[in-house]
């Protein structure tokens, strides 16, 4: 996870008030992802899924986290047939994800603020 504080310092060359933008509108992305992929999740519904996938990925991608994010467009193969317990590791995973990725980008506001 922290990577994600360089990623933001190479795509905002440094600008803090750009970073410290940039974070708050990961942090909204990821809140909104958390819920919106755990209902789709749970609904089974591929097409909302790949949706979701789709809207995500710029975040993702800009603070280099190619693997979670693969982890996550994986997972939407043979949604239909996935078990209660892969759907149930998998929002619990992705909850992490966002808990912890949130959490460093509201850092990155703080360390904002502060300088």
């Amino acid at each position: 996870m922290g990577n994600i504080i360089a990623a933001l310092e190479k795509v905002t060359e440094g600008d803090e008030d750009f970073m410290k933008e940039l974070s708050e509108a990961f942090i909204f992305n990821f809140e909104e992802f958390s819920e919106t992929i755990t209902r789709a999740v749970e609904n089974r519904n591929f097409t909302e899924y790949r949706a979701i996938v789709h809207k995500i990925k710029p975040s993702f991608l800009t603070i280099e986290m190619e693997d979670v994010f693969q982890k996550v467009s994986d997972f939407s193969t043979n949604l239909d047939q996935k078990s209660e317990e892969e759907i149930e590791e998998f929002k619990s995973w992705v909850k992490k994800i966002s808990d912890e990725t949130i959490e460093v980008l509201r850092s990155v506001n703080w360390v904002a603020i502060v300088l």
